[in-house]
């Protein structure tokens, strides 16, 4: 029979999708009011893959980046416009994330900045007052 401890706040270890070739580490986690983003990087025996985006949350307004509007209970990886996911070709490498409210902001190893969500009062900096997800 479960004790009443079981049923208090407490810490619960993420798991992420498990990569074959390598072991996952995390490097920095950032969260909105209903979204999570980490960055990760994958140590493999050759090298280490830097930079993969993760989120999970409420995917409202796009804020997650990946594609939909879904909500996503589990870590989800971010594909940005010049990477292949069918080929699992990454060009953009993350090195800093923040989520706001209903958008989310990321900085790339480049120094490249990529916005996505809610774009109303011009928080996503594109010049246009419109949802991009």
């Amino acid at each position: 029979e479960p004790s009443k401890d079981d049923d208090l706040p407490q810490p619960a270890e993420v798991k992420f999708p498990m990569d074959r070739a390598g072991q996952l580490v995390v490097q920095r986690v950032c969260c909105g009011a209903d979204h999570t983003f980490a960055i990760v990087n994958i140590v493999r025996a050759s090298f280490t893959d830097v930079g993969r985006l993760f989120a999970w949350g409420l995917g409202s307004y796009g804020a997650l980046g990946i594609g939909s509007w879904v909500d996503c209970f589990t870590p989800t990886e971010v594909w940005f416009p010049d990477d292949d996911a069918e080929a699992q070709r990454r060009q953009t490498l993350v090195y800093q994330v923040a989520a706001g409210t209903k958008h989310s902001v990321a900085l790339t190893t480049k120094g490249q900045v990529f916005t996505w969500g809610h774009g109303g009062h011009g928080r996503l900096g594109l010049g246009q007052a419109k949802v991009r997800g």
